[in-house]
């Protein structure tokens, strides 16, 4: 069609028209292009990208290639030209090849939410690894404890992509990133509107359960011993362990502890109480604390206390038992044999000792330590006295040199920090002695309610030691009700 045209102009112009093509399928375009046409255009399915050919027909040496872009836009395709491939298509005459002059710019999908937990959500706790290397099986980090308030996690928006732009230059929509659910469970709440930080409402330990639901449980529950399989266990809030606690571990609790086993050389420390289904047994290296009250069937050769109670169901042998208020072991015939049990105000017992004559100590009411307090409070009292005589002397002095020639200013200083002190001393005393009347109420007090049960029997080597006042048994004893009479420690007959 081309070597028909004589005008050169004429030529050029029949060539800038024939770039044009329909926007169709490549496979269509190739079809319906006439084969005599100089220039042809094809655009990708996805309009993503378009691609030139020059054919070699005796018309292409006079395309240039700004020929070549005008044919490129009279067709629509505006974005993503190439124009130095156009250049070397030209410069370098690479007729006959279908080249990609154009690309759109792809969108970016956009990224993910996601939920940032803020604490251990997959597999069993590990042993930590100390700088020698070795394992520490005591330290396996199974419980993540969390207080009220705590933050627990986070839910993160999907971003929204960045859109795209075909080679005509219309946009391309993004595809937005998948959102992650933030899911609160028992004892959680959102703390803000929009639903995207989680907090623990309770103290207590946190976990993630199946489907991305996060819970805090107040009951930490050990389905077996506590062993190198589980570590120490340190949890807030309740514990509840269904079998023994072996040798070498620590259990704690900010709640109650619940052992449905025995306790061996272990320690075990709560801030409520304590319940021992089995037994505490060991080479007394073990120890059981606790803020309430412990409660446990027998107790060999260990030490338990207690800020309240402690209920031993059969025996407490060569133990060593402190409790703030009584100690009862009330289970079939009881005994209390060898050690020391110490109670705030009364211990309760079939037998005490045995017909070998363990030496067994049993403590009520105790005053050592407020002994001990009154003792400091009068040493304090007599200094008080003894600094407000020389207090008092000196300014007497200061104000005998005020009234002469003798007197300087700067002992104006000295007489009022003088003075202050003479009215600070007299308070001091007085609250000295407000606490010295409490003490000696609750000596009074501790008198009248402390004592030692004992319905079976007491042996010799048994060492009563009631509201300060003892008594050594060195023979048998039927039981009774041994309280402090007029200053002597004297046994009742149980009514």
């Amino acid at each position: 069609m081309l070597h028909q045209i004589g005008d050169h102009g004429r030529l050029v112009r029949c060539i800038r028209s024939s770039l044009a093509i329909a926007l169709i399928p490549k496979s269509e375009a190739n079809r319906q292009q006439k084969m005599d046409d100089p220039v042809k255009i094809v655009v990708g399915k996805d309009k993503m990208s378009a691609y030139l050919t020059v054919r070699q027909n005796g018309s292409q040496d006079s395309l240039s290639a700004k020929d070549l872009k005008d044919g490129l836009q009279k067709v629509g395709i505006v974005f993503g030209i190439d124009h130095q491939v156009l250049e070397e298509i030209v410069e370098q005459k690479k007729w006959n090849e279908t080249i990609q002059v154009a690309t759109g710019k792809p969108v970016v999908r956009g990224e993910d939410g996601c939920v940032e937990y803020y604490f251990q959500t997959e597999g069993e706790g590990k042993p930590r690894i100390g700088d020698n290397g070795r394992a520490d099986y005591h330290n396996l980090t199974l419980v993540d404890n969390v207080v009220v308030d705590q933050v627990l996690a986070k839910e993160f928006p999907p971003s929204g992509g960045v859109p795209g732009t075909d080679v005509f230059g219309k946009p391309i929509a993004p595809v937005k990133g998948r959102p992650q659910k933030l899911y609160a469970g028992k004892n959680t709440r959102y703390s803000d509107k929009s639903k995207t930080v989680l907090v623990s409402c309770v103290n207590g330990h946190v976990k993630l359960r199946h489907g991305g639901l996060v819970e805090v449980d107040t009951v930490f529950k050990v389905d077996h011993d506590v062993d190198f399989g589980t570590g120490d266990i340190v949890v807030n809030g309740d514990l509840q362990i269904h079998g023994d606690v072996k040798t070498g571990f620590k259990v704690q609790a900010s709640g109650d502890i619940e052992i449905r086993g025995v306790v061996e050389d272990a320690e075990v420390t709560a801030g409520g109480d304590v319940i021992v289904k089995g037994g505490f047994v060991g080479q007394g290296k073990g120890i059981i604390k606790a803020g309430a009250s412990v409660s446990l069937r027998f107790v060999h050769n260990q030490k338990v206390t207690a800020e309240s109670d402690i209920e031993v169901g059969s025996e407490a042998i060569q133990a060593d038992l402190i409790a703030g208020n009584s100690i009862l072991i009330n289970q079939g015939k009881s005994v209390l044999i060898g050690g020391c049990a110490r109670a705030g105000k009364s211990i309760t017992v079939d037998y005490v000792g045995n017909e070998q004559y363990a030496k067994t100590v049993v403590i009520v009411g105790d005053q050592e330590e407020l002994e001990k307090e009154l003792c400091r409070i009068e040493k304090e009292l007599r200094e008080n006295e003894r600094d407000l005589a020389r207090v008092r002397a000196k300014l007497a002095e200061l104000r005998s040199i005020k009234r002469s020639k003798r007197w300087r200013p700067e002992l104006q200083y000295v007489f009022r920090a003088l003075g202050k002190l003479k009215d600070e001393i007299p308070f001091k005393s007085h609250r000295l002695e407000a606490r010295r009347e409490e003490i000696r109420a609750k000596f009074e007090s501790i008198r009248n309610d402390a004592f030692v049960r004992v319905t079976r029997k007491i042996y010799p080597g048994v060492h009563f030691r009631v509201a300060g006042t003892s008594k050594k048994f060195e023979r048998e004893w039927e039981g009774g009700v041994f309280r402090v009479l007029k200053g002597e420690l004297v046994g009742l007959l149980d009514s």
